[in-house]
């Protein structure tokens, strides 16, 4: 009996060093909108089901798997995304930053409005690349950086979503909860910029409708997310 048990608990420690996942690595669990992710915030996207983004009625094969960059019809790499449950730090609008309206990384972000599903998988390289512009900027208390300060889940790879991500997260806004949906002034920030050099992409989340917004005269709300 106690050899059965031996090679019992040797298996199951063989099979928790092999196949656990660590932080950031790909879920080998299956997850539904709005349950629990590893970072305690909320699933509102699986990448192997996608999105409607031209909304014609179907997901096309170019509508889903987008989150690793192959669109190859497998999903290699993440699968979910999960938003933290509320604004982060608070309720409170804050800066996007590059406040010089002379400083640009469009090109380096390379999103626009008309790439929608082209962008989900670019909130967490946009964010990298904003904080090494704003850290060299010597900014502090902007979006991209009260992102990455987030450790839903004592995780640490958290970011400013994309305006393709953002745009999931308000399709989803019902299932996650606690934005500010009351006025007009109710747009949440991506991390995806204008190619005018000096706005970005925004959401409002009172209706929906993308917008810009200056970097230099607004501020907007802050959701972190990640993908797992």
């Amino acid at each position: 009996m106690k050899q059965v048990v031996l090679i019992l608990m040797t298996t199951l420690l063989l099979v928790c060093f092999t196949g656990c996942p660590g932080p950031g690595s790909p879920s080998t669990t299956d997850y539904r909108e709005g349950d629990t992710g590893p970072g305690n915030g909320i699933v509102f996207y699986d990448d192997t089901i996608g999105f409607d983004f031209d909304n014609d009625g179907v997901i096309q094969s170019d509508e889903k798997d987008l989150l690793d960059g192959t669109n190859d019809g497998t999903v290699s790499g993440d699968r979910y995304l999960e938003a933290s449950p509320t604004d982060w730090p608070d309720s409170e609008a804050k800066a996007w930053g590059i406040d010089d309206v002379n400083t640009s990384v469009t090109d380096l972000l390379g999103s626009t409005p008309d790439e929608l599903s082209g962008s989900v998988g670019n909130g967490e390289p946009n964010t990298a690349i904003i904080i090494a512009a704003i850290e060299s900027a010597t900014e502090t208390d902007t979006a991209a950086q009260w992102c990455v300060s987030y450790s839903g889940g004592t995780l640490t790879d958290w970011f400013l979503p994309s305006i393709g991500e953002l745009l999931l997260l308000y399709e989803n806004k019902v299932i996650v909860g606690n934005f500010n949906t009351s006025q007009m002034t109710t747009e949440y920030y991506s991390s995806s910029e204008c190619s005018d050099h000096f706005s970005v992409w925004s959401v409002y989340f009172y209706n929906g409708s993308i917008t810009t917004t200056a970097r230099t005269f607004s501020d907007g709300h802050v959701r972190p997310v990640r993908a797992f």
